[in-house]
């Protein structure tokens, strides 16, 4: 075959046609795939790996293709067997065959491709990028202690790499060099990054490694230099960047000897990160900022020597101020005096002298060189901290939704290079933030003095308060000049500012505050990172004065904090009410397109992130912290539900306090949460209001998807807080039970029932404790005639309620008390089974009318048959025929009926009537024998009218088996009344249909043991029941066909399968021994002789009856595994 194509290409070149790209390649494949059999064959038939020299047969293969193609084409040629043999060797666990392909096949190619690079310089170059590619690292560590920038490649049998790879670099970054825009260019910068990423277990790798990291610091000190000569050219600066950064990673000594040699190489790079670091954020540039830090970073902690942290702290520095902007009180509680001392702002403490460093090695550097690399790194980080502080405004506020603890924002990610940094032992960063946060809380305050003149000023006369007509007073327009010089807003002209018209004049300190604002929030941030990423861990102090200004920034309910949260809003939308200052903030139902309440998200999402954060450490377990997180928690819920991304950050934040630590008293008895309480009894949270109209000219009142998730989380975690303040002692004003109430309200299920089950869902997913679920299956009973008038009137809600349902079911096997002997329990099973009566009456029959029966409950079904529908009795009359293939006389579904939420809550239903003891099922049986025989028959007719796709999805497969499991191997007089009746109505035979089909579609363990339980069970009744005909014959004709194909090409299977496996075949033989042997017949016609004499021993032995010892004699010949995974033709 290999000759074949060889010459057939050789062939059409004679001849002067060109073979499109996809034929050629097409065909290569074909190539690389016959010449991998006869190389695998070859190693498994040798002794050991090291007999095979695949090194000889790659260079007779070589010179072969360079004999019948051309070079170009040779080199795809490679390349594709290259991707072949990687692709194959992926699959197989053979490692000898890997071995052999890592240290022989792969560098010969790579040798020979780069001595090609000259002749054909892009496919050479793309044949030893694939083959770095395609090295497998066969001894892999089982823990990664260091997690490199770039991912290492590990190659085997260095010395025949080595020569190959010096070339490669050199060449490549030569012909970068020269050609910084040619067409290769790309594709050598990807090679060179591969090459620096090189490495290798072997010793002869480790004497030299020092060579290969010099060649790799040569060429990216020669593209800094190009770089310098133009530095638009930031592609080679990226590459010159990833080079020096890999190679410091992987062999530092040699990386800091060469910096060390010459100090004037750190300069420039200086001057590269500035240049880079100075131009307005770029997207496409953050991967290059992000690596020039890290650079940067690294030269500080491998040259530079730790020192300790010298001068002031921020707790120091907080000892002269009085935390955010609140003036102190005194003993007796009263304010000091009102608005602030200019004296007060302006003191601080006197720093202390830096303290001498330890007696420690100061690396290779000399004392001025130190000096001057260390002023150097602080100014690279100095640069970006200003670049990032001074543009927060400027950047729009995030409105993702955090989806856990610790999910950290896209605007957050680019404060990780500072938050890596802040807390290096030989950078002292912190001061510089220490004075960026205190300068910009005195400017802060300076904002808020300003706005309370401006306000007492517009209330004012002109003539009295001494003002123009521009709304500023002399006091407040001095105080903007002030804060304008000690603020760095770009683009911005105070003097146009103050001399505005009167109705826009105030925006200009709302304008300030937003600024300041912004930036806080960016330095808050900023610690938030490093505290959870752990580099805090050594300096709490640090931590304990961000916890003190954001306790007191928010601890205060006076117009400080009011002019805090309050900022101007940026659009400008025409809507005075809204955007104006002191107009309404937040809207009757909460919106996630655009901010409607005055608030600056930045400032409240950023503390949220640092209480997170924070909780992560010891600084939990203080007074103060839950001060803070109470303070925040209260405004937000209250004043600012409005805001969807600031309504689910303080959800997580409420639900990681109660459910993973000790929150203390302090946290579960605060008197601000009792008043939160108060409000959501006396529904005064807009969040939890339901709209009465619809949105945005829409047809229904469904709430936007995000907007939900809020509102239901907060319910949710609410409920849990209540539930958990209930059992430490702390009133609760019966909160929950008026939520449970409201929900099911006439006038809020009239507007909008799929809400209000929605809502009952959320509070059921917080309920924890036996005490709570009482009181909601109590309401429940209560309201049990609104679900059925629901059913009845509003189907499309019944899918809402059935989800409630099932989290409903799923609270009661947790947290239901078993011994309790209340009617609750037995209520709760026959009003669940009522419900889903009414709703499988409705799929089956929707246009036929719900009538009621005698006891006032719906009746459901189709018409009584003769027979009356009754249970079959224990001991079965023989004049009753039971067919196992009758249809059902209860439902009749249509192909999915409902969506795969529905199966899944439905499955979850059945899994716990059938499986937990509360429900009380005899009970249920003895007083409504029809209602339990419509729901279980109708739950299980369900799964079988499901597409199989739906069944064996990852989301729902296991709680689908899990239902079919428990509805099949439940034991009991009751279960042994409901297995006959499935007999009678035919649903096993069509859940053997189904589930076998599933097993065509997929193969799950759990699919042999449910069909392995009903036939067994079918076995037995066919032997036990009079007149029972059992499963149709062509339903275990196609099982029987599913488990041959599966036991004959299934790569293992464990031996409880295959005794499952080995007893299905014999119950399906044995009730359908005709068509079984016709099925077997064709399998043995289809497939090649690897299966077929597989199936021929099963067929053989089955029609010999020797089925009881046929498992021994087929894992004897041929064990419990196949190594051809397909049945494949002969």
């Amino acid at each position: 075959m290999q000759q074949y194509v060889l010459e057939y290409l050789q062939e059409r070149r004679r001849c002067g046609e060109k073979l499109p790209f996809y034929l050629s390649n097409a065909l290569f494949s074909v190539y690389a795939s016959a010449l991998f059999s006869n190389w695998k064959i070859s190693i498994i038939r040798a002794e050991s790996a090291e007999m095979v020299d695949s090194s000889e047969m790659a260079q007779s293969i070589f010179s072969k293709l360079e004999a019948y193609l051309t070079t170009e084409e040779t080199l795809d040629c490679v390349l594709e067997i290259l991707t072949f043999f990687a692709r194959q060797n992926s699959r197989l666990s053979i490692l000898s065959v890997k071995s052999s392909f890592a240290k022989q096949v792969l560098p010969f190619f790579f040798s020979a491709a780069a001595n090609m690079l000259s002749s054909a310089p892009e496919k050479a170059a793309l044949v030893c990028s694939t083959a770095l590619e395609c090295a497998p690292e066969l001894e892999a560590p089982l823990v990664r202690l260091h997690h490199p920038s770039d991912t290492s490649i590990t190659v085997l049998r260095w010395p025949a790499w080595a020569p190959a790879l010096s070339q490669v670099m050199n060449a490549c970054g030569q012909a970068l060099l020269n050609h910084p825009e040619g067409p290769c260019a790309a594709l050598y910068s990807r090679l060179l990054r591969q090459c620096s990423t090189v490495t290798s277990p072997q010793e002869e790798y480790i004497a030299s490694r020092d060579d290969v990291a010099n060649v790799l610091l040569d060429v990216s000190g020669r593209l800094l230099l190009k770089v310098q000569e133009n530095p638009e050219r930031t592609e080679l600066l990226r590459l010159a960047c990833a080079l020096l950064v890999n190679t410091f990673e992987r062999n530092d000594e040699t990386t800091v000897a060469y910096l060390a040699r010459d100090p004037g190489v750190i300069r420039v790079w200086a001057d590269a990160a500035r240049y880079v670091l100075g131009r307005p954020f770029d997207e496409e540039e953050a991967d290059l900022r992000q690596a020039l830090l890290h650079l940067f970073f690294m030269i500080a902690e491998r040259m530079l020597p730790p020192k300790p942290r010298g001068g002031r702290g921020l707790d120091e520095s907080f000892t002269g101020q009085y935390g955010a902007c609140t003036p102190p009180r005194t003993r007796e509680g009263c304010l000091v005096e009102q608005g602030f001392s200019a004296e007060r702002v302006g003191r601080q403490v006197q720093p202390q002298p830096h303290t001498s460093p330890p007696s420690a090695p100061r690396g290779p550097l000399s004392t001025e060189c130190t000096r001057e690399v260390e002023q150097q790194v602080i100014d690279i980080f100095s640069t970006y901290v200003d670049l990032v502080i001074n543009t927060a405004h400027e950047r729009e506020e995030s409105q993702e939704l955090r989806t856990g603890p610790t999910f950290v924002l896209q605007t957050e990610r680019i404060l990780q290079p500072i938050a890596e940094v802040l807390f290096c032992e030989r950078i002292d960063l912190l001061p510089q933030l220490v004075d960026r946060l205190q300068q910009t809380i005195h400017q802060y305050e300076l904002c808020v003095r300003a706005r309370g003149e401006q306000q007492v000023t517009m209330h004012s006369s002109a003539a009295a308060s001494g003002g123009g007509s521009d709304g500023f007073g002399l006091s407040a327009r001095s105080l903007l000049q002030e804060l304008y010089m000690t603020l760095a807003v770009q683009n911005m002209s105070v003097g146009a500012a103050l001399s505005c018209p009167a109705e826009t004049a105030e925006s200009t300190p709302l304008f300030f505050t937003y600024v300041c604002l912004s930036r806080l929030s960016v330095i808050v941030s900023i610690f938030a990172i490093a505290l959870l990423q752990g580099t805090a861990s050594r300096d709490d102090s640090v931590l304990g004065a961000i916890a003190s200004f954001a306790r007191q920034l928010l601890g205060q309910e006076d117009q400080v904090t009011e002019n805090l949260l309050q900022c101007l809003s940026l659009l400008d939308d025409g809507n005075d009410d809204l955007n104006g200052f002191g107009g309404a903030t937040t809207p009757a139902v909460p919106t996630s397109s655009g901010p409607a309440a005055q608030v600056h998200i930045g400032i409240l999402r950023s503390l949220f992130f640092f209480c997170g954060c924070v909780y992560e450490t010891n600084l939990s377990r203080r007074e103060e912290f839950y001060d803070i997180t109470v303070n925040l928690l209260c405004y937000v819920y209250r004043y600012h539900s409005d805001q969807v991304a600031l309504v689910v950050d303080a959800n997580v934040l409420l639900t990681r306090i109660v459910d993973f630590g000790s929150s203390g008293t302090f946290f579960l008895g605060a008197g601000k949460l009792m008043g939160l309480i108060e409000a959501v009894k006396e529904d005064q949270l807009p969040l939890l209001q339901t709209p009465s109209t619809p949105q945005f000219g829409a047809v229904d009142l469904r709430l936007p998807s995000e907007v939900a998730e809020a509102r239901h989380g907060f319910l949710t975690a609410f409920t849990f807080y209540v539930e958990t303040r209930y059992y430490a002692g702390f009133p609760i004003a019966d909160v929950i039970s008026t939520l449970t109430e409201r929900c099911f309200d006439d006038a809020r299920m009239q507007v909008n029932p799929r809400l209000s089950f929605q809502d009952l869902k959320a509070i059921t997913k917080g309920i924890h404790q036996p005490d709570t679920l009482q009181l909601m299956l109590e309401s429940i009973i209560r309201h049990k005639d609104v679900c059925w008038a629901v059913v009845r009137y509003e189907a499309a809600a019944a899918p809402d309620m059935i989800a409630w349902l099932s989290v409903l079911c799923s609270r009661s096997c947790q947290y239901m008390d078993e011994e309790n002997l209340s009617t609750t329990q037995w209520e709760l099973t026959s009003f669940v089974m009522n419900v889903l009566c009414c709703y499988f009456s409705y799929l089956s029959y929707p246009s036929s009318p719900m009538t009621t029966a005698s006891d006032g409950t719906p009746a459901f079904g189709a018409p009584a048959s003769a027979d009356g529908g009754g249970m079959l009795p224990e001991t079965a009359d023989s004049s009753l025929v039971m067919n196992g293939g009758s249809t059902s006389t209860f439902f009749s579904f249509p192909a999915d009926a409902v969506e795969a939420a529905v199966v899944y809550d439905v499955s979850d239903i059945l899994n716990t009537f059938c499986s937990a003891p509360w429900c009380n099922l005899g009970i249920v049986l003895y007083y409504e024998r029809a209602t339990v025989e419509h729901f279980f028959c109708g739950a299980v007719e369900l799964l079988t009218t499901t597409s199989v796709q739906l069944l064996m999805s990852e989301e729902g497969r296991t709680r689908v088996f899990n239902a079919m499991s428990a509805a099949v191997n439940s034991c009991g007089h009751t279960f042994q009344q409901l297995h006959l009746l499935y007999m009678r109505q035919g649903v096993w035979n069509r859940l053997v249909r189904q589930l076998t089909k599933c097993l065509s579609y997929m193969y799950a363990p759990d699919l042999i043991d449910i069909l392995y339980a009903i036939l067994r069970g079918n076995h037995q009744a066919r032997q036990r029941v009079p007149h029972y005909k059992g499963l149709e014959e062509y339903t275990l004709a196609a099982t029987f066909n599913e488990i041959c194909t599966l036991v004959a090409v299934a790569p293992h299977l464990t031996y409880r399968e295959m005794s499952a496996c080995f007893g299905l075949l014999q119950m399906c033989y044995d009730g359908a021994k005709m068509l079984c042997g016709e099925y077997a017949d064709r399998l043995l016609d289809l497939c090649s002789a690897y299966h077929r004499v597989r199936l021929r021993l099963i067929i053989n032995s089955l029609r010999r009856g020797d089925g009881a010892h046929l498992m021994t004699e087929y894992m004897t010949y041929f064990g419990q595994s196949s190594n051809v995974g397909v049945l494949t033709a002969w």
